[in-house]
């Protein structure tokens, strides 16, 4: 299972140039991004009952809907399929969650209309949690954690 992710998740990423060249061949201002995004948690989230605790990372596959609102400045809204982590204590698993984090923000291209061209964003960010369960030490435990909202971060390359 583990190598049918890692094969999907190097389809998508040989495929997200294609949706900005086709984009930029018909000179629309819309642009489809597919790829991958890394959601990394606070690693060091401090103590609870006396235990330290920590967060994994997740990377999941993701599509974005930018408009461009000049050659270098655009609006994106990301989605991505579910995260996952796991809240561990003492190194022990302790809680596994799923979230959906999706961010609506702004990109700068450093280099637009070129054929290779960096861009770094920010955005905000609305993370919904869901199927929350207590492993180990909490199984059986009713554990809930609360929607947040907080600020991302996004940058990458586009080549035409």
């Amino acid at each position: 299972m583990s190598h049918l992710k890692h094969l999907i998740i190097a389809g998508v990423l040989c495929a997200a140039p294609l949706g900005n060249a086709v984009a930029q061949s018909v000179e629309s201002p819309w642009i489809v991004h597919v790829g991958a995004h890394v959601v990394d948690p606070k690693s060091n989230t401090g103590d609870l009952a006396g235990l330290s605790s920590s967060t994994t990372r997740s990377l999941r596959p993701s599509v974005s809907v930018e408009y461009l609102l000049t050659p270098s400045w655009s609006v994106e809204l990301l989605a991505a399929l579910p995260f996952q982590h796991d809240v561990r204590l003492d190194g022990q698993r302790a809680v596994g969650v799923k979230q959906l984090p999706p961010v609506v923000g702004v990109n700068y291209r450093f280099l637009a209309g070129q054929t290779v061209s960096p861009f770094l964003g920010v955005g905000v960010n609305y993370t919904h949690f869901f199927d929350t369960k207590g492993h180990n030490a909490l199984d059986g435990t009713n554990v809930s954690l609360g929607d947040t909202w907080g600020i991302a971060w996004h940058g990458g390359v586009d080549i035409a």
